[in-house]
């Protein structure tokens, strides 16, 4: 993940939303686990953790989709 592209990882984060629109809670689980880290953490580390990590790359991904 860390040498893929800005491009791959747009198209993984795309993939991964897709699979959350069918509604599978075993799928679901693991990008909510991919996005926001371990479910083990608190709250307040999780929100860290994708502030840090994801959300640039999931609002630049979604920007893109939508228009």
């Amino acid at each position: 993940m860390k040498r893929a592209s800005s491009e791959d990882l747009k198209f993984l984060v795309n993939a991964a939303v897709g699979v959350v629109l069918r509604r599978d809670v075993s799928l679901n689980r693991r990008v909510n686990t991919w996005l926001l880290g371990s479910l083990d953490d608190n709250s307040e580390v999780r929100v860290a953790f994708y502030k840090t990590h994801s959300l640039q790359l999931l609002a630049s991904t979604l920007r893109v989709s939508l228009w």
